[in-house]
């Protein structure tokens, strides 16, 4: 027991986020059950390396798209509550466990969108607080690229933004984003200057995008927005140094003025 649990604790943070979810999984059984722990244990190890493969992880998200059975796409699993991770476990170590379908449906009914409005580290702290918001992470939108090394390849600097659509609608986000953007402005916000600080809103579901492109047509000033309107092509997560950095390090530069980034804070 004792060794299992030390290889689970050195097995690297570079192992991905469903690694890391697991790791979290398995702690979680270690002190409730346990009895648990090694076909858990056994279980992580694999589930790890696997997706350490780049093949295991598209496969999976190829069966999404498709439609065909499967627990949830790496994206959903990304923002998944603890819960329905311990049920991702017990269902692939016991096959035949049959579970509620209710437990996934919170997870189902979420959508993502993505905002663009200059530096990611006050654009994350700002939706965060915003009500319908699960959960946010900060990433790059729409490069040439598939990680964070390397010179610019085009992204723009964005906040992956999970939402509630029945406590709040694609027009109302973008209410809220318009409050901490100057939407007239181009390759620049406050005092970040450069293509990676456009705003943009992106999004994989094409009703996000028409949505968007309605709220904004319908502005008296439409003919002066420069907010790009355009579908998710490529998404990279940024370093665990952006993540909720303002959150971590308060003092450290927003260009949004802090009246506004905790508005709804308290809401």
């Amino acid at each position: 027991m004792r060794l299992l649990v030390l290889i689970v604790v050195l097995i690297p943070w570079q192992t991905g986020r469903i690694a890391l979810n697991t790791r979290i999984v398995v702690t979680y059984f270690s002190r409730r059950y346990r009895y648990c722990m090694p076909p858990v244990g056994i279980f992580y190890l694999v589930y790890s390396m696997r997706y350490c493969s780049f093949e295991g992880a598209k496969n999976d998200l190829l069966d999404y798209l498709s439609g065909k059975p499967a627990l949830h796409s790496p994206v959903q699993r990304r923002f998944m509550p603890l819960h329905l991770h311990v049920c991702n476990v017990l269902v692939i170590v016991f096959p035949n466990l049959k579970l509620p379908t209710k437990m996934f449906e919170e997870v189902d009914k979420m959508e993502e969108l993505y905002f663009a409005g200059g530096c990611l580290w006050g654009v994350q702290e700002f939706m965060k607080t915003l009500p319908g918001v699960v959960s946010t992470e900060a990433g790059r939108a729409n490069g040439s690229t598939y990680n964070t090394s390397g010179e610019y390849d085009g992204y723009a600097e964005c906040v992956c933004t999970q939402f509630d659509p029945t406590a709040v609608s694609v027009e109302q986000l973008m209410d809220y984003f318009f409050e901490i953007i100057d939407p007239y402005s181009v390759n620049k916000q406050g005092e970040d200057v450069g293509e990676k600080y456009r705003t943009g809103i992106y999004s994989k579901n094409p009703k996000h995008l028409v949505l968007v492109t309605c709220y904004l047509q319908a502005r008296e000033d439409a003919s002066k927005v420069a907010i790009e309107v355009l579908p998710l092509s490529n998404y990279v997560k940024s370093d665990d140094e952006h993540q909720d950095r303002l959150t971590l390090h308060p003092n450290d530069y927003c260009h949004i003025p802090k009246n506004i980034l905790y508005k709804y804070k308290d809401e």
